[in-house]
């Protein structure tokens, strides 16, 4: 519970209201995954969006902190500007592209972080597609199945072991993805 962590906090020397504080932070955390036949097809989302909107505004001096810690948590340089008395950061060059808007709004700071998966998607089910292709041709070549039956035994079933290959790829990916733009928050 949050009182346990106040107490282990207070313990190891750390003030029980910052862990309230990042407590509320990390629960104000929106998630906003759509989900659709192509996200279940293929085992998940390829665009994820995180907002999150804390009390205060982020003086300017900070901005370039705050910038660091973005690109250490994405291990990424990517290209930062300003935008409407905001900062907004971006990856270049990446197959999962990243975008951070930190921008104020009244008397709070409103954070969204965007992630878009879909290059990513379409190499990891690309490459494994292709390869289960090749075996489908070569173990035809070499089995010379001779009825329709046999044929579409063999086509279904290394195209299903490519596509279920290029699913756990993608979800795999999908999951560390995810996890580094928690990580950013």
């Amino acid at each position: 519970t949050l009182d346990e962590i106040r107490s282990i906090a207070t313990e190891a020397g750390i003030d029980p209201e910052a862990v309230t504080r990042a407590a509320s932070i990390m629960g104000a955390m929106e998630w906003d995954e759509k989900g659709s036949l192509v996200s279940a097809i293929f085992g998940g989302p390829s665009k994820f969006h995180l907002d999150c909107e804390i009390p205060g505004r982020l003086p300017p001096e900070e901005m370039g902190r705050i910038l660091e810690n973005i690109r250490r948590a994405a291990e990424h340089q990517g290209e930062a500007s300003e935008v409407l008395g905001g900062v907004e950061w971006k990856t270049v060059g990446e197959l999962s592209a990243i975008n951070v808007n930190i921008s104020p709004r009244g008397d709070s700071t409103s954070i969204q972080i965007v992630g878009d998966r879909n290059a990513a998607g379409a190499l990891s089910f690309v490459f494994p597609m292709m390869a289960a292709a090749i075996l489908t041709g070569a173990l035809g070549a070499t089995f010379e199945p001779t009825s329709a039956a046999g044929i579409i035994s063999l086509v279904a079933g290394t195209l299903s072991t490519g596509f279920l290959t290029a699913r756990t790829i993608f979800v795999t990916g999908s999951r560390k993805f995810r996890k580094k733009l928690t990580h950013l928050m």
